[in-house]
């Protein structure tokens, strides 16, 4: 049957929206970050020490090397963290049950207890399978397993279980 349409507000209000709050790095931030650390200061003081001994091809060999490889640093550092920026951030929609009929909502605006109709493709949740015919997950990211694992739905002989999922591990799909 699903939640009702004010449970799933309730819920909603109680924990936020199925989001994590990520910051979009850029790449003026990531050059900040990398000359912000200490390593940088330390060369500066070796800089500075230089210069008035009149050691100025040093120093500017020195600054030339450093800031070359600072940019670089900073150019691959952004590269990563726009990577998981993009693996973390959800965007689309989802077919969840509400009130017995499946309605498409936003996937932010899924809550927990939201029973979920999966499509081929990405799931950007935590869940468990209760109804499937033949489910196939790709869990490598997170538990380094080469093949698809297949998942089987909750048995129902077990409905007097609670839900836990370290023990229902082959119903459960994880999204990190």
């Amino acid at each position: 049957r699903g939640l009702s349409k004010g449970e799933a507000s309730r819920r909603w209000g109680t924990v936020g929206p199925n989001v994590l709050d990520l910051k979009k790095p850029t790449p003026v931030g990531s050059i900040i970050q990398e000359f912000s650390k200490p390593f940088y200061l330390y060369q500066n003081f070796m800089v500075w020490t230089w210069a008035p001994f009149w050691y100025y091809y040093m120093a500017i060999v020195n600054t030339v090397v450093r800031l070359t490889g600072g940019f670089v640093v900073a150019f691959f550092q952004y590269g990563s963290d726009l990577d998981l920026y993009r693996l973390m951030v959800m965007e689309g929609t989802a077919d969840v049950v509400r009130e017995g009929e499946v309605v498409t909502v936003d996937q932010t605006d899924v809550v927990p207890g939201d029973i979920v109709r999966l499509r081929p493709g990405a799931a950007n949740f935590d869940m468990c399978i209760v109804q499937s015919k033949r489910v196939l997950v790709d869990e490598s990211a997170l538990t380094g397993e080469v093949h698809p694992i297949a998942k089987i739905p909750l048995d129902p002989a077990d409905s007097h279980r609670t839900y836990h999922p370290k023990t229902h591990k082959s119903s459960t799909i994880s999204a990190g």
